[in-house]
């Protein structure tokens, strides 16, 4: 099966570079969720099925600290990354992580529309390696198709690719159990159709109850990291006219209050 494999992706490799080309909104979501999910601080990051590099590349320059290492089945992928993604902190190498071991120890993890290709009955030996590979307070984030789109896929009887799993969130919440982590952000997105892929992040250390830190202020928990969220929101009420709105409602019910209390006439 890994050859087979292996010859599907490098026989794949062009429509990659076809999407760089015209551009794929998954791969916008992917980066969305990556900025709202790499937490500060991160030094080593891990790419699994890097597939054009673009990924990895972008990691690299949203954690400025970090080195990345990305991981492909394919060789003819690894070929494209180092051409058109060339990075000084970013590696890209042929790896098949249902075979081989990962090695290393990482901060973050990140399989951007990948777990769905790794077969069912590899999960454990993918799963024991990143028990091995993510450090005490590590991440592991993770983008793929949701239920809905795998199945109907197969009705419609195309765009599978040779491994393309059905992943549920039971499927995530073992892989977080078996990382020794947990599954602490969910989210059901929309792309092409509704509800059609999955966002995930998994972390260690998160059922430990300690003082916030800026780590745990990420805009995809609600919390608005180093202000960004919370700032685009005041500018967005000053031009909306919701700052004054709000001042007309404070100043009526103060007045209600004082007529209520009898101090006012």
């Amino acid at each position: 099966m890994s050859g087979e494999v292996e010859r599907f992706y490098n026989e794949f490799a062009p429509r990659l570079v076809g999407d760089l080309v015209k551009g794929n909104p998954r791969v916008r979501r992917q980066f969305e969720l990556l900025r709202s999910a790499v937490p500060p601080g991160v030094t080593q990051i891990l790419v699994i099925g890097f597939g054009s590099g673009q990924v990895a590349h972008y990691l690299a320059q949203l954690a400025t600290g970090a080195r990345v290492r990305g991981v492909d089945v394919s060789s003819e992928n690894v070929r494209i990354a180092k051409a058109l993604f060339a990075h000084p902190r970013v590696s890209f190498e042929q790896l098949d992580v249902t075979r081989q071991a990962l090695g290393g120890s990482y901060d973050l993890v990140v399989l951007p529309d990948v777990y769905e290709h790794i077969p069912v009955a590899a999960r454990a030996v993918l799963h024991a390696e990143l028990a091995r590979s993510l450090n005490p307070n590590g991440r592991v984030i993770l983008t793929l198709p949701s239920p809905g789109h795998q199945e109907a896929l197969r009705e419609q009887g195309h765009g599978l690719q040779v491994v393309d799993e059905t992943v549920t969130l039971s499927d995530l919440v073992r892989l977080a159990s078996d990382v020794g982590g947990e599954l602490t952000y969910f989210n059901s997105i929309s792309i092409w159709k509704t509800n059609d892929y999955l966002h995930a992040v998994i972390e260690r250390g998160a059922g430990r109850e300690r003082p916030l830190a800026a780590s745990d202020r990420l805009p995809i928990k609600g919390w608005a990291e180093g202000g960004r969220v919370s700032r685009a929101w005041s500018s967005f009420e000053r031009k909306s006219g919701i700052v004054q709105l709000k001042r007309a409602w404070l100043q009526r019910s103060y007045t209600k209050r004082l007529d209520r209390n009898g101090q006012s006439a």
